[in-house]
């Protein structure tokens, strides 16, 4: 007796499905079976918040100097630019500095 085409992929449809659902199924069981981290003690809690608790002080305070730091530079470097409406550079003759051949 000669199995039809269809019936093979029939065959083969199951098997595959069967194959998947057998290995999602595994490996589940063993994420399941893992092994647990343990409870904290009662104070680590609120230990460990209060370092966080610090340590987001502690970034904040350095985000605001760093904020000043960049506030002192724009300041500075909007003193050295010119005025609106004012050359950039001097006239020629007006330049400080030794003459350049070129």
């Amino acid at each position: 007796m000669a199995i039809g085409s269809d019936a093979a992929m029939a065959v083969a449809f199951f098997v595959s499905v069967a194959s998947v659902a057998w290995s999602a199924a595994y490996a589940w069981g063993k994420w399941l079976a893992r092994p647990r981290p343990p409870a904290l003690p009662p104070g680590d809690a609120e230990r460990r918040l209060a370092n966080l608790e610090s340590a987001i002080d502690t970034i904040a305070l350095e985000v605001e100097r760093l904020g000043e730091a960049q506030r002192f530079t724009a300041r500075l470097l909007e003193e050295r630019l010119p005025a609106p409406g004012q050359a950039a550079l001097p006239p020629r003759g007006e330049r400080p500095g030794p003459p350049t051949p070129h």
